[in-house]
């Protein structure tokens, strides 16, 4: 057993995440931690990381009890993760002169007792199999990326740590669909070449999917469960998408669910709404007011929104509640 969390409790005031839950992972694995937002799939990730404390219970890496062991000292132990776009390149800034390029800046992340040479050898293969030629790496400064390859710069800089668990919060978070899925498919591949380098991976199944990963945890009602195959089947068939031309009627729901699936897999409920009026005559009369009911409320707190006479938070919250209403629906049909 690479990792371990025995009986982790943490709450917030007036929140509570989770009550006594276990999260397991081996060597080599690369596990998904799932759920709704604003259920502590990151905060999990920063406790995991060090950057929290948790109220009770107890981490073990390689079983030894590092608990109370800081971010600095897991990290030591080979527990690596990387921030946020916003935070990594602050973070980054701070650390790197303003003249330096992306290669030296990856440079400076390999491990203190390599040779020069060893680090680079070591950064252009980790960046050759994410596709980042040599030339982008020596020319061109982190800000002035695209979304894909910000992305994968920032797994990069974590991989040539050489760590022995990497821990990131929404890897994928903020890119296009069609970037996505190719960033996606690159970290895919360069995953299945390793052999002792495991992974957690949190997101909101917008980004990488259960059936991605050996394990596929789903947080919610204080607890975190471990996904059967069934289950990791159907969180995952959500995004299994088939693109249809957007001025196409649609005959069945064979044609329309995986349209009205793709809208709500990159969070576009204008357009899962507009689709779903191009073939609602597909559905029955129960179907259909219960769809133009979510509807109703998104159209009404998108309006209150735009008017300010409610919070982004609230709004958020009630949009993340329509969404999983819509899923739970589409699960039925």
């Amino acid at each position: 057993m690479l990792f371990r969390a025995q009986d982790i409790s943490k709450s917030f005031p007036g929140k509570v995440l989770y009550k006594n839950v276990n999260l397991e992972i081996e060597r080599g694995e690369l596990v998904g931690v799932f759920g709704p937002k604003r259920v502590g799939k990151r905060t999990l990730i920063g406790l995991i990381k060090g950057e929290d404390k948790v109220d009770q219970g107890k981490f073990y890496f390689e079983e030894n009890d590092i608990t109370h062991k800081t971010q600095l000292e897991r990290q030591h132990l080979g527990i690596y993760g990387h921030d946020r776009k916003k935070r990594f390149i602050e973070k980054v800034k701070h650390a790197i002169k303003p003249s330096k390029n992306i290669l030296e800046m990856l440079i400076n992340e390999c491990p203190k007792h390599y040779t020069q040479n060893e680090k680079m050898d070591l950064v252009l293969q980790t960046s050759s199999k994410f596709e980042i030629p040599i030339e982008l790496l020596s020319t061109r400064k982190l800000n002035n990326l695209s979304g894909g390859q910000g992305g994968r710069i920032k797994l990069i800089s974590c991989l040539v740590k050489e760590p022995k668990l990497v821990v990131i919060d929404a890897p994928f978070l903020g890119l296009h669909y069609e970037t996505q899925f190719e960033t996606i498919k690159v970290f895919k591949r360069y995953y299945n070449s390793l052999h002792s380098t495991s992974f957690i991976l949190s997101d909101d199944l917008w980004g990488i999917t259960p059936d991605h990963c050996d394990k596929a945890y789903f947080i919610e009602n204080n607890s975190i469960r471990l996904l059967d195959s069934k289950e990791k089947n159907w969180y995952s068939n959500y995004k299994n998408v088939v693109h249809y031309d957007k001025s196409e009627t649609f005959n069945d729901e064979h044609q329309l669910l995986p349209e009205l699936i793709k809208n709500i897999q990159v969070g576009n409920l204008e357009g899962f709404f507009v689709t779903l009026h191009k073939g609602k005559h597909i559905f029955d009369e129960k179907q259909k007011e219960y769809f133009m009911n979510l509807e109703a409320q998104w159209r009404l707190v998108y309006e209150q929104k735009r008017m300010g006479t409610i919070s982004y938070t609230e709004s958020d919250i009630t949009i993340n509640r329509i969404v999983y209403a819509i899923i739970s629906k589409l699960k039925e049909l």
